[in-house]
């Protein structure tokens, strides 16, 4: 198979969802066919250029996804299948990516301190931002302020996305957060995004971050707001 026709193949099987050959595929008629995983392993095996296989067959299609959601085409399970998908075939891509000296940007999720009804939001986030290029960190539910930045501090993380259906309490440690930050004199170094049922624009403004969401679905257009489009804009 030729190398454009492979790429084209795996560009075809992240618009359709179509992780490996266990899973159907948004049409459901891709059942047993080579889906993202193998393709992406193929590609490499093959001798193309892994940043190839991102710009050509990853970044693009999600893309197109992104706006087949918005257009209503695709519902939310079809969106997160093909980010899925990338986020799979990036792990594939790690190891010969950090060979030729690339990184990726990073993400810090986290639930804060009293944050403990296990919204599914935090997880979905953390889907789509690998679907969309990034390397997550996810540190789960009722976290401390000290240890995102603690995390943050340790893997260089470009960004920290915070999110709450809480209360009061809460936003009171998202602003925590942004003090740490400041005091460990690397607030300018990251971005922090913060959302959620008890956020709203004013109160995202008076903690201090950077970008707010709604909807959690909102992730390519929040990063695009920080004038990254996505995490595949290192390649």
């Amino acid at each position: 198979m030729s190398d454009e026709t492979l790429l084209e193949k795996i560009s075809d099987n992240v618009i359709q969802g179509n992780r490996n050959t266990e899973f159907m595929g948004v049409c459901h008629n891709l059942e047993g066919q080579p889906g993202v995983v193998e393709l992406t392993q193929a590609a490499l095996d093959q001798g193309i250029d892994p940043e190839k296989i991102i710009v050509d067959s990853l970044a693009h299609p999600m893309e197109v996804v992104d706006q087949k959601y918005k257009s209503e085409e695709y519902m939310g399970v079809d969106y997160l299948a093909s980010a899925i998908c990338v986020g799979d075939a990036m792990e594939i891509l790690a190891s010969p990516l950090r060979e030729a000296g690339i990184n990726q940007s990073k993400i810090v999720v986290a639930a804060g301190k009293g944050e403990i009804i296990q919204d599914p939001s935090p997880q979905i986030a953390v889907l789509l931002l690998k679907g969309f290029g990034y390397e997550v960190v996810d540190l789960g539910f009722d976290i401390p302020a000290n240890q995102i930045v603690d995390s943050v501090k340790n893997i260089q993380a470009d960004y920290v996305w915070m999110s709450s259906r809480n209360n009061i309490m809460y936003i009171t440690e998202m602003e925590d957060l942004v003090k740490k930050l400041e005091e460990e004199e690397i607030r300018d170094e990251v971005k922090v995004v913060v959302g959620g049922a008890a956020i709203s624009d004013l109160i995202a403004e008076k903690i201090g971050a950077d970008a707010h969401y709604k909807d959690i679905y909102e992730v390519n257009d929040v990063m695009k707001s920080l004038k990254i489009s996505t995490g595949f804009a290192n390649f």
